[in-house]
């Protein structure tokens, strides 16, 4: 019988514990990186009371890789290949779905990505056409752990 991934509030201490953790299994489980190079930074607007967060309201964490080096960090960075600002409620509900290869949900969560942007709640700036394909599923092993 598998056991259950203990899950974490999104954004919660916890949550980047689990994050991070996350992040190098996927990255030393990937094999081969060498001359990979990938950056991304999210910024989470809006958090509830009950959760750290800066001045403004906000909580930022970004990752550097490479060639299968990981650096981890907390706060907004600029000079990433992708960055993501979303309201907490968009970014919460976003953490939580899995793609599990299926392109129906991908084409889901970039509907609601879209929505969120156009309706203001989100800004998004780059891309994640050059993410290396063995990164591709760090979002579902997260969403398998947020609540």
């Amino acid at each position: 019988m598998a056991s259950t991934p203990i899950k974490h509030e999104f954004a919660s201490p916890g949550w980047f514990t689990a994050l991070h953790a996350m992040l190098h299994q996927v990255v030393n489980a990937a094999g081969d990186l060498a001359g990979a190079q990938w950056s991304m930074c999210e910024v989470f607007t809006n958090l509830p009371s009950h959760l750290p967060q800066g001045r403004d309201g906000s909580i930022a964490w970004h990752y550097f890789l490479q060639d299968g080096i990981i650096r981890f960090g907390f706060g907004e960075r600029d000079d990433v290949k992708f960055r993501a600002e979303l309201d907490y409620g968009v970014a919460s509900e976003l953490a939580v779905m899995r793609v599990d290869g299926d392109p129906e949900q991908e084409k889901l969560m970039e509907r609601k990505l879209t929505t969120a942007v156009r309706d203001g709640k989100g800004r998004i700036f780059g891309s994640r056409d050059e993410r290396p394909e063995q990164l591709a599923n760090f979002h579902d092993a997260i969403a398998a752990i947020t609540r």
